[in-house]
């Protein structure tokens, strides 16, 4: 059990990794694997093992995103979103900087799994690239500015998520990408083309059904008027004669240039 097994990860990681580093490895010894990992990082004290967290997202669970065909295939890439996501809710510091530094070499897995047919992954994505993008606050070098521009179209197209869940989400990961990742204005996004896209992307689900998703969204808005203030007046504005609650745009507006 993960109780036992913390005290003895010098030798048990090695194995982990053998068993879970090959996706062509027995799908039901890699499944057993990943579950008692996901028991050790869920319940046991992070000291126990937060020296081998890198390994452990490195060797055993990127190379459990892969994705391939399935229901197995499928729970195996559950457990292990489930276990990054518990990592990386845990970690802090430095550690949770090298692990960063991990996951953005592998982006591309990482961004496949926004398009999961099952909504618990795409919820925990949210997690994931929130965690991953906050990093940048603290290391401006994380992730290259045209990595970013690749990047924010995907994180953007989640807020029309089938699932409400993951749509709210997302808006606190757009939020870290816009507060802690975006370089600034003037070095980024010069012409302004970036923040408007996602601005007008995002004022129509402020005007959202659901209470909580237009709720989310305006607290994302409410939260990046700084990054370009003239655009977000602008489009605000504008989109206050279409919606239906014009009070949320106006609520917006007094959030620019506070001083």
């Amino acid at each position: 059990s993960a109780h036992v097994i913390h005290h003895h990860l010098m030798v048990v990681m090695p194995l982990m990794t053998e068993c879970c580093g090959d996706i062509d490895h027995s799908p039901l010894t890699r499944i057993s694997m990943l579950s008692l990992l996901l028991q050790l990082v869920d319940r046991s004290d992070i000291s126990a093992w937060d020296r081998y967290a890198v390994t452990l997202v490195d060797k055993v669970v990127l190379p459990n995103l892969v994705w391939t065909s399935g229901d197995t295939a499928a729970t195996i890439r559950l457990t292990a979103v489930r276990i990054l996501t518990r990592v990386m809710e845990r970690v802090d510091g430095g550690a949770k900087i090298q692990i960063s530094k991990v996951l953005v070499t592998s982006l591309e897995t990482l961004e496949s799994c926004l398009d999961e047919n099952d909504a618990r992954i795409r919820k925990r994505m949210a997690v994931i690239f929130e965690s991953l993008l906050s990093c940048c606050e603290a290391d401006d070098t994380l992730i290259d500015e045209l990595v970013l521009s690749k990047l924010y179209p995907k994180l953007l197209d989640r807020l029309d998520d089938s699932d409400d869940e993951v749509r709210v989400g997302f808006t606190r990961t757009l939020r870290a990408l816009i507060c802690d990742a975006f370089p600034p204005r003037e070095a980024f996004d010069r012409t302004g083309q970036f923040f408007e896209y996602i601005l007008k992307h995002s004022l129509i689900h402020l005007d959202d059904p659901n209470e909580e998703v237009s709720k989310a969204v305006f607290s994302f808005l409410s939260q990046i008027s700084f990054y370009n203030p003239k655009v977000f007046v602008e489009l605000v504005t504008k989109a206050r004669t279409r919606h239906t609650t014009p009070e949320r745009c106006d609520a917006l507006l007094k959030t620019v240039s506070q001083p």
